[in-house]
């Protein structure tokens, strides 16, 4: 080889050693810098995770919380907000609750708000508030269900999600910029309405679960002829209580009312039935749907709107059914039923005929029971006898309203529930016992339990209800972090 091609060689080897010994250098520091993200990165997502962890354990701490029979926050009542199946995904009552359900940064979040179709909140989406933590924030979100095969919340669809009994939390930790995933499903060692529940048996003519006012010349008769709130109750006019007056919260009463038992203000607080009108609609043997027409109890259908008619007197309006005895034969109208919606009882005589005339009543008397998921209203010249068991008459998911002047013939016989509040106006004649249960006040219809008027209320016991007690000193469940399943990502 001539010495020119060894010099040439000679420079092509040295450039390939320069060329391998740059790409080697090259190598060594991206592989020095990948590591050194990890390095960063590994302690966020670390962090990340011990966020999430500790998120699903708070949020089943307040769940937990939510349903240990305690007063936690000291407004006298313990639980509170557990009652209904609907209610506990529903934001107007979660805000309430004590322990907030183990929601945390995610009360405000709605469906309309999930951006990834996901179904559940995530950092940076509407309603969203994350829990600030040192370096990192925390949201966590409680979805229930229930497998017992009844439309609890009456939406069409069955164990679908948004029913109570099982619950799983879903956490998300971030850190700065990692996030973690982790959900937690646990049961109730007890169920909201277990088989074997004590049945709820009214020890007064008139009870309220919230407060309570009496005015005018009202009577309350009978062996059982009590009255209670269990918050605050007012003694106006000149009521007469052939029992006791009692309340939790205070008594306040004019000169003038008639008390023959005792008076006070200071008594325990009385439990109440978990009111869901739901709970009866298998027992009913007319189902009044929201959309007009009508079924019996195996789903047959039995009126069409479109038929311009009514139904044994019921015809279907905006927001619910209104009944109207003129005219319908009343062995004809007999029944249970159940109205998805607001209920009205215009009356089951002669409109423009008296009925406390020179010659006694002349309005019809009708055995008729009346469950309503809303309000129930009643007015005119009305005579209802339960047809329900247990002397069920009127039970309503939401308030109830019977009013009336003093010439009209008002009597009712049974046990009337409103899941909210009561009122009774004019000269109604009631046989049993009323309750207002007052677990919320959204309806709108009654602003808060009163008797006006001179109606009379008389009741010597025997009443049952189809509904379990709600005890506050004895919760219906309470959740046991029994641990389900398990998963982090």
């Amino acid at each position: 080889m001539s010495a020119s091609k060894r010099g040439v060689a000679l420079v092509v080897l040295f450039l390939v050693l320069v060329i391998l010994v740059e790409t080697g250098f090259l190598c060594l520091l991206l592989l020095s810098t990948d590591a050194a993200i990890r390095d960063r990165t590994a302690p966020e997502i670390d962090s990340a995770g011990e966020i999430a962890d500790a998120g699903v354990h708070l949020a089943l701490a307040r769940l937990k919380q939510a349903t240990d029979a305690r007063d936690n926050d000291g407004d006298g009542e313990a639980d509170e907000g557990i009652r209904y199946h609907r209610d506990m995904l529903d934001p107007r009552v979660i805000e309430r609750i004590e322990g907030n359900l183990g929601r945390i940064g995610t009360l405000a979040w709605r469906e309309e708000d999930d951006r990834n179709g996901n179904g559940l909140p995530d950092f940076g989406e509407a309603g969203v508030s994350p829990l600030p933590l040192a370096g990192g924030a925390l949201i966590t979100y409680s979805v229930f269900s229930q497998k017992d095969g009844i439309d609890n919340d009456w939406d069409g669809a069955v164990d679908e999600g948004d029913e109570a009994g099982s619950v799983t939390l879903v956490s998300r930790g971030r850190f700065g910029r990692a996030t973690a995933v982790v959900s937690y499903t646990g049961s109730f060692a007890r169920r909201f309405t277990p088989v074997d529940s004590p049945r709820w048996r009214p020890g007064a003519c008139l009870i309220s679960g919230d407060d309570l006012r009496i005015a005018g010349n009202a009577r309350f008769l009978g062996t059982r002829g009590n009255v209670h709130a269990n918050r605050f109750l007012a003694l106006l006019g000149t009521p007469t209580v052939a029992g006791n007056a009692t309340a939790c919260r205070g008594l306040t009463r004019s000169d003038r009312a008639v008390v023959d038992g005792v008076a006070g203000g200071r008594a325990r607080a009385w439990p109440l039935p978990d009111v869901r009108p739901e709970a009866l609609l298998d027992g009913c043997r007319y189902v009044l749907a929201g959309d007009g027409r009508v079924t019996d109890g195996d789903r047959r259908i039995l009126f069409d709107p479109d038929s311009r008619e009514t139904f044994r007197g019921w015809s279907p309006g905006q927001g619910g059914w209104t009944f109207s005895g003129h005219g319908v034969d009343p062995s004809l109208a007999r029944g249970s039923y159940f109205v998805a919606g607001h209920a009205t009882l215009a009356g089951t005589g002669q409109a423009g005929i008296v009925g406390k005339g020179a010659f006694g009543p002349s309005t019809r008397t009708f055995r008729m029971s009346v469950v309503a998921t809303g309000d129930i209203e009643v007015g005119g010249n009305t005579r209802l006898r339960h047809d329900l068991p247990g002397g069920l008459l009127l039970v309503a998911g939401g308030d109830i309203r019977i009013q009336g002047n003093e010439d009209l013939d008002q009597y009712l016989e049974g046990l009337i529930i409103a899941g909210e509040q009561v009122v009774i106006a004019g000269s109604a004649d009631i046989e049993g016992a009323v309750l207002a249960r007052a677990s919320r006040n959204d309806s709108g219809l009654n602003e808060t339990s009163e008797v006006r008027g001179s109606p009379a209320i008389t009741y010597n016991g025997g009443l049952v209800t189809a509904f379990p007690v709600l005890d506050p000193n004895r919760p219906f469940f309470i959740l046991e972090p029994s641990l389900i399943s398990f998963k982090e990502r």
